[in-house]
């Protein structure tokens, strides 16, 4: 709780160094997971984080109460593009 409170109120920098091969989709995927969890049990950060991501062709639901693991990535990716997701991977 307290990763997922730093980054979504403290707007916080997270730096990743490591493996590609084995740590860089673990990493994202548990990060994503992490977000997800977090704002199930605060909803009142879905809608925020749903309006920021890039238009998709896919529908958002902006009342929705989740943050489905697809949208937890794209949160990732806009982080990474505000340089507030860090990630240094080599193979």
């Amino acid at each position: 709780n307290e990763f997922a409170e730093l980054m979504l109120q403290k707007n916080a920098v997270l730096f990743v160094c490591g493996d590609a091969k084995g740590m860089g989709k673990d990493v994202n995927d548990t990060v994503a997971r992490i977000l997800c969890n977090y704002v199930e049990q605060h909803p009142e950060f879905v809608r925020p984080l749903l309006q920021a991501l890039p238009e998709s062709k896919l529908p958002v639901d902006l009342e929705a109460k989740v943050l489905t693991t697809p949208q937890a990535l794209q949160v990732l990716m806009v982080w990474s593009a505000e340089n507030r997701y860090v990630r240094d991977l080599w193979a």
